[in-house]
């Protein structure tokens, strides 16, 4: 049979695939996670040169996606005006995926329900799994974990990832499976799977308030908000029950949950430490605001351009000598910001860069009346003022699957059904 005769699967299916390993296989392989993402990328670019047309929804937004893209660029540049290094070399390759982002969206815009679904269930059941396990250590001794909790000690198992960018993982699995429940009535996926799928989410809502980093609650809750306005707007009966359900789950949360009362107190008392700036030495909060303060001192020093991609920990060093932090030199770190840290890389051109890359898909999801995407971006907006995502592997990877994700959900009918 000639090779032009034979019949080949859609690449949206590699696509599929790929994303499906990225978002499984950061969580319990870096290695795994990377292979995802080539094949993902790989895909995509297959899909430029296929002659059949692609079943496109609304047409090609891509304008609105493009922003991550010109600022990796932005950043590159710069790197070579200041000289680039082995460091530049190794943060741009890890960043190639948000560069090549527009290229996955177009390998995207055909993506079908089930093809979407099969996304969401990848999302809900690998941070369940590692959610549970890490659950039932817990379990094991409340007392002990309750302290290492306290004083934000890594808590998940099973994951090769820090307890940060976990939280952020299992924030999206609580949407993937809110919106999975939104449209389970026009699901093309069995019954049988559907319904354990939603059990396993509502698993992770749970598990979210006992074992989450206080970023992780933050971003969920701020896209959860999101979620609930949107659809107040379009839907306000619908909209009653559950919010008072989210609500309830809140306050039970923190009436019988010893490990989140921990992190309020402890959220109270980085805040007093902030307020009547005392020592903020072992506090994870006030420790952040020195960090900030040193990355603005940068910034001003360097306001065009910033340093570039670079290994700026003595960059950020002679920042708090300069600005006389009382931060001991052992607890000093990286801005833990990406909005500032993006900064100190590319100065204000990539911190204007990075505020849009998040706030222009915000406004045309919010204007399409698309749930999964205003969350997800009002999400990532506040989960990127306490955790710099764009520098770490599992970051990259996680913005890259949500991106391709929601903004492949562009249909109503499918959100709101």
């Amino acid at each position: 049979m000639p090779l032009s005769a034979m019949h080949f699967p859609r690449p949206d299916w590699f696509l599929v695939t790929g994303l499906g390993i990225a978002m499984a296989g950061i969580l319990f392989s870096p290695a795994l996670g990377s292979l995802g993402i080539i094949l993902a990328m790989a895909s995509a670019m297959w899909s430029l040169f296929r002659k059949e047309p692609q079943d496109v929804q609304q047409g090609k937004r891509f304008i609105s996606y493009g922003l991550f893209s010109i600022l990796i660029l932005w950043l590159a540049a710069v790197s070579v005006y200041t000289g680039w290094d082995e460091e530049s070399t190794r943060l741009f390759i890890l960043k190639l995926p948000l560069l090549l982002l527009p290229l996955l969206l177009y390998g995207a815009q055909g993506f079908t329900l089930v093809q979407k679904e099969i996304l969401a269930s990848v999302a809900v059941w690998s941070v369940y799994a590692a959610a549970t396990a890490s659950t039932l250590v817990y379990l094991s001794d409340m007392a002990w974990y309750n302290q290492l909790v306290l004083e934000s000690k890594p808590m998940p198992v099973l994951v090769r990832m820090h307890h940060i960018e976990f939280s952020v993982f299992h924030a999206g699995s609580v949407f993937a499976g809110l919106w999975l429940w939104n449209g389970r009535r026009s699901s093309g996926m069995p019954r049988i799977w559907l319904w354990f799928t939603l059990f396993a989410a509502g698993m992770n809502l749970i598990t979210i308030h006992l074992l989450s980093a206080r970023t992780g609650l933050l971003a969920m809750y701020a896209g959860l908000a999101c979620w609930a306005l949107l659809a107040a707007r379009h839907q306000l009966k619908r909209f009653i029950w559950p919010a008072v359900g989210a609500l309830l789950i809140a306050l039970l949360a923190f009436r019988f949950l010893p490990s989140l009362n921990n992190r309020v107190r402890n959220s109270l008392e980085d805040l007093q430490t902030v307020n009547r700036q005392t020592d903020p030495n072992d506090r994870s909060f006030a420790q952040r605001v020195e960090a900030w303060k040193a990355a603005v001192h940068i910034l001003q020093e360097a306001p065009l351009t910033g340093l570039g991609m670079h290994d700026l920990s003595m960059a950020m060093d002679a920042a708090h000598t300069a600005q006389q932090s009382r931060v001991l030199p052992w607890n000093r770190k990286m801005p833990h910001n990406q909005y500032l840290e993006s900064g100190i890389q590319g100065g204000f051109p990539a911190v204007i860069l990075c505020l849009l890359a998040l706030l222009l898909p915000f406004i045309a999801a919010w204007q399409r009346g698309n749930h999964a995407a205003s969350a997800f971006f009002a999400m990532a907006a506040l989960a990127f003022v306490f955790e710099s995502l764009m520098e770490q592997q599992s970051g990259v990877l996680w913005l890259v699957f949500w991106t391709v994700f929601s903004a492949s959900t562009r249909n109503k009918q499918e959100t709101l059904s």
